[in-house]
């Protein structure tokens, strides 16, 4: 069940991205036309091209035309431009906003993703977007595979620092599958906080 939830994740990342891809394609087209209609003032190329696009075409045209604003808009008040070298944005609140973005998920799968994202914190032991660094998600990615199983739920580890607990004596490391679904939970919002340009640069792929 996890796997298929993973893969999930796995496949809205990817899908972000080609949206992204299509969309900016098809508004550099968009542009072309639009440029010949004020050269040539026929309109016939361009209404062509609008006929024949479809609503998933629309739909990632007005994606990419929402991150082509984003770009330019210099307004440091404007959500869509906060990054990471500006203003620093709580991660906890902006991870509830995550969690709405995703739509109707059942109870017991949104407190996985942020039990996933808790441990994400406690690892990195950051709170704000500005904090979010290469080094930040790399210092994750490596210390979450030498932890112990149900680090976020056994008494003996809730209270302790990650220093302390890796210090510590265990039988057994975090399952592979549990590592991967983590894993899956933060590049997915990792991406998500790229493509809502909370953060410049998109930290998913070191994940």
């Amino acid at each position: 069940m996890m796997d298929k939830k993973n893969q999930n994740l796995e496949q809205e990342i990817s899908t972000w991205e080609n949206e992204l891809r299509q969309g900016s394609s098809l508004l550099e087209q968009l542009d072309h036309y639009e440029k010949s209609y004020q050269t040539t003032f026929d309109p016939s190329d361009y209404e062509e091209f609008i006929a024949h696009l479809s609503n998933y075409d629309v739909h990632c045209i007005e994606l990419a035309t929402k991150y082509r604003q984003s770009q330019a808009n210099k307004d440091p008040l404007d959500k869509n431009t906060i990054t990471a070298s500006s203003v620093a944005i709580n991660l906890s609140d902006i991870f509830v906003e995550y969690i709405k973005d995703k739509g109707s998920i059942e109870p017991k799968t949104s407190e996985g993703y942020t039990r996933h994202f808790n441990l994400f914190i406690r690892i990195t032991n950051i709170t704000t977007t500005q904090e979010l660094s290469v080094l930040s998600v790399r210092r994750y990615k490596n210390i979450l595979a030498e932890l112990p199983p149900r680090v976020g739920q056994d008494k003996k580890f809730i209270n302790k620092s990650i220093d302390s607990i890796l210090e510590m004596e265990y039988p057994s490391k975090l399952a592979f599958k549990t590592m991967k679904e983590n894993l899956v939970t933060v590049r997915s919002f990792l991406k998500w906080l790229s493509v809502q340009m909370y953060i410049e640069t998109d930290l998913s792929g070191l994940s």
